[in-house]
């Protein structure tokens, strides 16, 4: 009837043990996604930046070919 008594105990151990590294792996897991779209995000905003920037420069180089023209 021991080893039952202390079979058990153990398999609790175990049980708790795997319950732990499996949460430790979906948190590496949930931050490595998080994580890339933040560099998803970020390229974004990048592409964006640059869009707002040259339709900018097209804009003033209009104006200024139009006073240049006046």
């Amino acid at each position: 009837m021991k080893v039952v008594n202390t079979m058990l105990p153990l398999q609790e151990v175990v049980l708790a043990q795997m319950y732990v590294e499996e949460r430790i792996a979906q948190a590496a897991r949930e931050q490595l996604l998080r994580e890339a779209e933040r560099v998803q995000r970020a390229q974004r905003e990048k592409v964006a930046l640059k869009a707002r920037v040259g339709r900018t420069l097209d804009t003033v180089g209009q104006r200024l070919e139009a006073a240049g023209a006046a």
